[in-house]
């Protein structure tokens, strides 16, 4: 399959079925899938901004434009609840992702 576009979707998806599963499972035996599927992902970003597909600065800029608006959210207490940050007691300042 040569279609760059097909296999990011299916990558996505990969990465949708392990959130999933974290969440139905709420354990931490779902958290390397779901790390392996954000490496995935992670790599079929770089490969189309390293072949020119999308524009790398873009894709920074936004990356941080996101971070800057949600970042807070896992470190305030009614925030998103995962399953590493349930007792993590750490604070937000947002400071290091202002960009």
């Amino acid at each position: 399959m040569n279609n760059v576009y097909i296999k990011l979707m299916e990558e996505c998806g990969e990465l949708t079925q392990a959130c999933a599963k974290v969440l139905r499972h709420k354990d931490e035996e779902w958290i390397g899938r779901l790390e392996e599927e954000c490496g995935d992902v992670m790599a079929f970003i770089h490969l189309m901004t390293e072949h020119g597909i999308v524009n790398r600065d873009a894709v920074l800029k936004k990356k941080w434009q996101t971070i800057a608006k949600y970042g807070r959210y896992f470190y305030e207490e009614n925030g998103y609840n995962t399953v590493k940050n349930r007792n993590s007691g750490e604070e937000f300042d947002g400071g290091e992702y202002v960009g």
